[in-house]
């Protein structure tokens, strides 16, 4: 039986042998130096990072600059902002009060403010600005001892817009049934058509 394992190693060994010689150098012949204009490419030197630096810097204060900005508007804005009023009586409320009765609303306010409102009454009213001192003699006497300011009698079935400025302080707005005679009893009843507000100004 025929070997063909030996046969083609026998082959392939004379297919080397014919490659060796084929790369050989024909002999007394001079191995042929390197191409003397082709040069050694230079070394590539790492890349500097000083142009990262810089766009990161130029990052980092724009932002800054946003972020102050954003903080002085904030700021501007909430130092500006509206005074918030204060309701003294909401709209729809009614005071019924009897012949020689009153009734105190009490505030304070830090600086200079308004008072506004729309109300009507049924028989007749006045207004006061009193302290707290001047109320208390006033409940404890039922007489007005003093007052800062006063409407004067308002007359009966009267829509009366209120638009009074009151310094800082302490104060109570009262408002008093005007009628003295005694025969009748007349309650007046006083009724909001807006809310009674105090605003700073």
């Amino acid at each position: 039986m025929t070997d063909f394992r030996a046969g083609s190693a026998g082959f392939l060994g004379l297919f080397a042998q014919g490659n060796d010689a084929l790369s050989r150098s024909p002999a007394g012949s001079e191995p042929v130096p390197p191409n003397s204009s082709e040069k050694a490419a230079p070394a590539r030197k790492p890349r500097s990072n000083t142009r990262l630096t810089v766009i990161a810097a130029i990052i980092i204060v724009v932002g800054l600059v946003i972020a102050a900005y954003a903080l002085t508007v904030v700021f501007h804005k909430s130092g500006n902002t509206s005074p918030q009023s204060a309701v003294l009586a909401a709209e729809g409320t009614y005071y019924s009060i009897p012949i020689f009765q009153f009734n105190g609303v009490a505030f304070s306010n830090s600086g200079t403010a308004e008072i506004n409102g729309t109300f009507t009454n049924t028989y007749g009213l006045i207004l006061y600005t009193m302290t707290p001192t001047q109320f208390e003699n006033l409940s404890k006497k039922g007489v007005v001892p003093g007052y800062e300011w006063t409407s004067g009698t308002i007359g009966h079935n009267t829509i009366y817009s209120l638009n009074l400025e009151v310094q800082p302080g302490a104060w109570v707005l009262v408002f008093a049934n005007p009628n003295t005679n005694e025969t009748t009893l007349i309650t007046t009843l006083v009724g909001f058509y807006s809310n009674l507000t105090l605003t700073p100004t």
